[in-house]
Parts: structure tokens; sequence; C-alpha cells
């Protein structure tokens, strides 16, 4: 598995396709717009008025005690939709793999494949919930140990002891930061494991992602780094559209252009990664299974000069 070969063959399937890819992820964006705008502006308005409160004390004693009620019905609109995309997040993690699995198939993506996998809502759903809940149970016991080492050091009463003390816990937070990326990137196929095998469970679909990405979580990891020069080329309009926006005169106008630039400039740039990774999930599929309990499932087609390099590569 060579990631120039992944990287060049995701290259040549976008081509022809970036205009239909980007009424796709302007679907999707609409969908989640009004509710994220909804609940930031409510959010923008709250804080406001408690750092006020904080800021000038004498405003408490004048002001009347902040209830729920005073949230405003945009707040509670917000939340409620919030709720809602949090629920719909995985069918459409489930679609937009599928959109690009299906391209990686030389298959043409349409705007309703952008809903293809709320057919399958209960079971994405169930998927991401015992993701996020294993990633937990395995971050859980650093985080504790982090927590319980800073609690420690506010009643220590030596300054030696509050040192080793913050370095112990600095340890145990970066190793459970370690640990969250390890168990997100054993994970990872799962999604698209289960866009190419829905009779498998959930369940199923993790076991099988954290077998297929035995050996090649670090290779995923240096496939990600290595897009991390076109993240940063995308967000470079934006970032010197910030920084004119302080300084220079007419700085919203070079700000917007800046915005405009960074986002015309991901519209290439995330179907280039999505559909990179789409080939790499079909690169470590194909790894011989060793549990029994996957060996019946039926594997889906694999180009032949992937296998190859699997041969080549992931089993060495």
């Amino acid at each position: 598995m060579i990631r120039a070969e992944l990287k060049a063959k995701a290259k040549s399937q976008i081509k022809g396709n970036i205009g239909i890819l980007f009424l796709i992820y302007l679907v999707y964006s609409l969908f989640f717009a009004p509710f994220l705008a909804m609940m930031a502006g409510a959010l923008v308005g709250v804080f406001a008025d408690l750092f006020a409160m904080i800021a000038y004390p004498e405003l408490m004693a004048v002001a009347a005690p902040m209830g729920l009620a005073d949230f405003g019905i945009w707040y509670w609109i917000g939340t409620a939709g919030l709720f809602v995309v949090g629920f719909a997040t995985p069918a459409f993690i489930l679609s937009w793999t599928k959109i690009f699995i299906g391209l990686t198939n030389d298959q043409k993506p349409k705007v309703a494949d952008l809903f293809s996998g709320f057919k399958s809502f209960g079971k994405a759903l169930w998927l991401y919930i015992l993701w996020m809940v294993f990633i937990f149970l395995w971050t859980l016991p650093f985080f504790v140990v982090f927590g319980v080492l800073i609690a420690i050091t506010a009643v220590a009463g030596s300054v030696a002891l509050v040192v080793i003390l913050t370095i112990l816990a600095s340890l145990a937070y970066i190793a459970g930061i370690v640990i969250m990326l390890i168990r997100i990137y054993a994970y990872w196929q799962s999604f698209y494991i289960m866009a190419e095998n829905p009779h498998m469970t959930a369940r199923e679909c993790l076991r099988e992602s954290v077998r297929i990405m035995r050996g090649n979580k670090g290779k995923l990891f240096v496939l990600d780094l290595s897009f991390l020069g076109w993240v940063f080329l995308g967000l470079a309009p934006v970032i010197i559209g910030s920084v004119l926006l302080a300084f220079a005169p007419l700085g919203i106008v070079w700000y917007l252009i800046g915005l405009v630039a960074s986002g015309i400039a991901f519209i290439w740039i995330m179907p280039y990664y999505y559909t990179t990774l789409a080939h790499f999930y079909h690169a470590v599929k194909a790894k011989p299974a060793t549990q029994p309990s996957f060996a019946a499932a039926t594997p889906a087609p694999v180009a032949i000069e992937v296998e190859e390099e699997i041969e080549l590569d992931v089993e060495e």
C-alpha cells in the first residue's frame, strides 16, 4: 500500500465529480447550519451576559438572577436542533462513507446518496454510541488519574511535591490522549465495514475494524499527516484575512475574500482526502481473517491492483 498511489487514484476519481460533491456537501451543510447558527447566536448572548456580570459585579445587585427561562426561545430551539443533529449525524456519516466508497468503485455520486445511510439509521446510531462508549472507557482511567493528581496538588504543602504531581498528571493526560487516538484509529473502518456489509451488527463492525487495522493504525496516521500541508494551504487565505481584518483598511473585505478562497480550496481538498481514505479502506479490508466469526462474511469486491499492494506492504 503506497500512499502516492492511493492519492493518485483519488485525484483521478474526483475529477469531473467536484461539482456534484460540492452540491452534496452544500445540502449537508444546509441541514446543520440553521440549528448551529441559532444555538451559537443564543450562546453568544448568554455568555455575554455572564461575562458582563463577572466583569462588573455591581450589575449583580440590580440584575435579577438568571434562570433557564432567561436563555430565550432561540436557545431552546437551537438546543433541540442540536439533539436532532446529534441523532442524525451517524446516518450522515454512513451516507458520506457510502458516497466515497462508491466513488472509488467509479460510481457517480448523487444528492440522494446523502440520505442513503438513513436506511440503517438505528444500526448507525448504535455503532456511533458504542464507538464513543468504548473510547470513553479506554481513556477513563488515565483522565481519572489526571483529575485525582490535579486535586491533590491543590492541597499539597510542598512545592517539590506539586511539581512532581503536576508532571505525573501531565503524563497521565498525554497518555489518555494517545490511547484515545489509538482507539479512534482502531475503530476508524467500522462505518466503511457497515456501508459494505449491512448484514453485520455494530459490534461486529467494530471488531472487524480493530482486526483489519491491527498493524495499520500507524499507516493511517501517517496518511493523515500527509494532508496537513493541504489543510494549512486551504486555511491560509482565511488566516491571512483574519489578520488583515484587525490591522488593514477595509479588513472585513479581505476577511470575506479569504473566507471564500478557503471555501473554494476545501471544495477540492475534502473530497480528495475522503476518497483517499476510502482507497485506504479497500487496501486494508482484504487482510485475511483470523477470527471464525468473520470468516463467513461476504467480502466486497476489491480491485486487483489494490490486492497486490496489500500482499507487498500491509502483510509484511
